[in-house]
């Protein structure tokens, strides 16, 4: 961010430096799955998390400091450049849907969110949130198959699916077993959009829903609105599927919302502080402090001597209060200590960690990711941060999506009817049993062929016509 911010100089050494350290902000956006970055009023990045460089394929050093230009493709950095500007110039919030090339030279689509954020000295910063595309397209592949064929496919995805017609009646909904709020769908069917919801709400959404059916194109915006009591943030995105109708698909994005408001917070009040005296720097510590002891995520920080010196309410409920314990000081197996031992000393040394661990809890198998960082005080570790995020659901997700993924496969093998596909080049990338035994051709003499057409085909002329068919449908049908 700004020089205040980079270098910690100008902090009190009497005062703990665990909560105002660059590391501490990096750790913070990096439990967010999602890419996310800052830049500054020069189009620079100032901060990334490690989804971004992951997602990019660069090293995050050699895009600190850079801009669009540096890596991508010119007609992609002048969109981005573009899109910033009127950020920077009007504080207007950017959403839309957009390419980004890795370093690898994959062009990806995504949805991308950018918000304007000044601080106290009127600087201003981009913080931008990226958000990949294929799972959007594999649910609208799953949806063009019939009702119920892979509900267990879309038990795993956290979206409300609803179809709905041009004039806002909710006719029926795919059920999926991870939205909050599906007990009340039901008494929806039947009903329009303005029965539903408050009228500015509900306006928003029939605008959307005729865009939607005018434009043939997906439509996607953000609302905050009332549910069981709680205020949510939901992304809803509509989707036309026949005449007259769309699919709607809402997921709640309150979680992503609350971490991105408390790092813009934190940031806040880490730029608003940071050249503050003693009594100052621990006022806002204070303040700093229950923002972390309200994250969603264990949250915790080490001395030099490996002895927990904060943890927030997160990482109590995780592993217990060890506040002013050592690991060695812990009734853990010796193996367990000896690799948290060894991994302290790999921090200390200057090393950042990311690993995944597992550990029963209350007899329940959990699975976390853990970060580890050390905390600098110029050219000095001062201590080291952790932070240990429970990803079991998502584990468990994972294992339910490949299950059903090898499902889907045996499936479509053993069909009694011919099932092949195609990619985008026209090449054959899958042949099933009874393609194999109706033209004699086996998969594996197909798939990947780039003269398979001409086999099937001879006639060059009855070939161009079933290509261009093809070319036509597209994944419509």
């Amino acid at each position: 961010m700004n020089s205040s911010l980079a270098s910690e100089s100008a902090i009190n050494p009497d005062t703990p430096v665990f909560i105002h350290s660059p590391a501490f902000l990096t750790c913070l956006i990096n439990h967010v799955d999602d890419p996310m970055y800052v830049k500054d009023r020069d189009h620079r990045w100032v901060l990334l998390n490690d989804a971004f460089c992951q997602f990019v394929g660069r090293d995050r050093n050699a895009l600190l400091g850079k801009s669009d230009n540096t890596i991508f493709p010119p007609e992609q950095a002048s969109i981005f450049w573009a899109e910033d500007e009127k950020v920077f110039d009007t504080g207007e919030k950017h959403q839309g849907n957009g390419a980004l090339t890795d370093a690898k030279n994959i062009c990806h689509p995504v949805s991308i969110q950018k918000t304007l954020f000044r601080d106290a000295d009127g600087a201003c910063y981009l913080i931008c949130t990226v958000r990949p595309l294929p799972l959007l397209r594999q649910i609208e592949l799953t949806l063009s198959e019939s009702e119920g064929k892979y509900q267990a496919l879309l038990d795993v995805l956290p979206d409300l699916i609803m179809r709905v017609t041009g004039e806002g009646i909710y006719l029926d909904f795919i059920p999926t077993r991870n939205f909050k709020a599906l007990l009340m769908v039901p008494d929806l069917l039947g009903k329009t959009v303005h029965d539903s919801l408050p009228k500015d709400l509900a306006d928003i959404r029939m605008r959307a829903i005729q865009r939607s059916l005018e434009t043939n194109e997906l439509q996607i915006y953000e609302q905050e609105i009332e549910v069981n009591g709680e205020r949510k943030t939901e992304e809803v995105r509509i989707l036309p599927s026949g005449a007259n109708e769309v699919l709607l698909m809402v997921r709640d994005i309150s979680e992503l919302k609350q971490a991105q408001r408390s790092l813009e917070i934190l940031n806040e009040q880490l730029e608003a502080h940071i050249e503050e005296r003693t009594q100052a720097l621990r006022e806002s510590e204070a303040r700093l402090r229950t923002l972390v002891e309200n994250l969603p995520f264990g949250c915790w920080a080490s001395d030099t001597d490996c002895r927990h010196v904060m943890q927030n309410v997160a990482s109590i409920k995780q592993w217990g209060n060890v506040v002013g314990k050592r690991p060695q000081d812990l009734d853990l197996p010796p193996e367990v200590i000896e690799r948290w031992m060894s991994n302290n000393r790999r921090i200390l040394a200057g090393e950042v960690l990311k690993t995944e661990t597992s550990q029963l809890i209350d007899g329940i198998e959990h699975h976390f990711t853990n970060i580890l960082a050390p905390i600098w005080d110029n050219d000095e570790i001062r201590g080291f941060l952790g932070v240990d995020i429970d990803i079991t659901e998502q584990k468990q997700t994972e294992t339910a999506l490949r299950q059903n993924e090898e499902q889907l496969r045996l499936i479509l093998q053993n069909m009694p009817i011919m099932m092949d596909a195609f990619d985008d080049a026209g090449n054959i990338i899958m042949w099933n049993s009874e393609c194999e035994r109706v033209t004699g051709y086996a998969a594996v003499e197909m798939i990947g062929n780039l003269q398979a057409l001409e086999q099937l085909y001879p006639d060059p002329t009855y070939r161009k016509r079933m290509q261009k068919q093809w070319k036509k449908l597209g994944s419509h049908f």
